[in-house]
């Protein structure tokens, strides 16, 4: 694990993914290091002071080159309305890297089953390539969204499902806007419900929002799934 120090990183690039979510392309601090599933603690000035806000990592260089967050944009926010306002060549600085939020080693003997709604899929964006290359059991992905428009890192998922054999991505949207969209419909618990093998025997990891996450770890545990394989972070 890195050891946690202040970094003053440069935006290399600045994506709007849609509407009110985008992507922070950042320069990698010289003696940093992360695992994934860790997430850094930004700097905001606010009114003369400077207070913090967490985002997960994202960036699939865990050892150089870039960093990566993918921030949904919160009314009235102020980590948020700052980082909305900052611009490509603009400094950002942090606090990092931080959280236990890490695959456990005993996972990567076994099946594992990631669950994530909204920007929750940001962290296993780094913890599911190293999965797939140090395990060769089944790894799932079960990503839920509003709407078609905020599919996050699709093109990832679906590139690492040409090379992984081992692997399945399955995403669902609960208020599509085709009507003829023909992928599945409806929240994460569908898809539990859906793909979820009984003989299930592996380990699952859940990231989103306090509320999901609350719901979905309660889901599973009505499932069957003992709490001490059930890992999650929440927001």
């Amino acid at each position: 694990m890195g050891k946690i120090g202040e970094y003053n990183s440069k935006v290399l690039q600045i994506e709007e993914i849609n509407s009110n979510t985008r992507s922070f392309i950042l320069e990698f601090p010289k003696d940093f290091s992360f695992i994934p599933g860790q997430y850094i603690s930004i700097s905001i000035p606010y009114n003369g002071k400077v207070i913090r806000r967490s985002y997960s990592l994202c960036s699939l260089k865990i050892k150089n080159d870039t960093l990566g967050l993918c921030i949904k944009k919160v009314e009235n926010g102020i980590g948020t309305s700052y980082l909305f306002n900052i611009k490509e060549g603009d400094y950002i600085s942090f606090i990092g890297p931080i959280g236990a939020f890490k695959l456990a080693n005993k996972s990567l003997q076994k099946e594992i089953v990631f669950v994530s709604t909204g920007t929750g899929i940001a962290p296993f964006t780094c913890m599911i390539p190293y999965a797939l290359e140090h395990n060769h059991n089944e790894i799932t992905l079960f990503a839920g969204y509003g709407a078609e428009n905020g599919i996050l890192y699709g093109d990832l998922f679906y590139d690492l499902l040409q090379k992984f054999n081992n692997f399945r991505y399955k995403p669902i949207i609960s208020r599509p806007n085709d009507v003829k969209y023909a992928g599945d419909k409806g929240h994460v618990q569908d898809l539990i419900n859906k793909y979820l093998s009984k003989s299930f025997e592996g380990d699952i990891y859940v990231c989103g929002q306090s509320g999901m996450v609350k719901d979905v770890c309660s889901f599973l545990e009505n499932k069957g799934i003992n709490k001490d394989r059930i890992y999650f972070e929440k927001y």
